[in-house]
């Protein structure tokens, strides 16, 4: 299984070393969901609660099962104004 992950304004200081720009591709040999994603790139459940998944465009919850070939941005929401 293959997924694309993008990490959004200050959460691309989580990716790997060697990732081009802000997307990284995470290869698992079975599915994952949006909460082994956030472990696999050490995002803490705090940070966790601060963000949103997008899965093809679409918001999901963490516990959402993955299909291979997925993209996933993750987005920090931002409070203030």
């Amino acid at each position: 299984m293959e997924y694309k992950v993008q990490l959004l304004s200050y959460l691309e200081q989580l990716l790997p070393k060697g990732s081009a720009s802000n997307t990284v591709v995470i290869h698992s040999e079975t599915p994952m969901t949006i909460a082994d994603i956030f472990m696999r790139l050490n995002i803490t459940d705090d940070l966790a609660n601060t963000c949103l998944a997008s899965v093809n465009g679409n918001v999901v919850p963490r516990n959402y099962a993955l299909a291979d070939g997925e993209v996933i941005s993750v987005i920090p929401i931002h409070y203030g104004g």
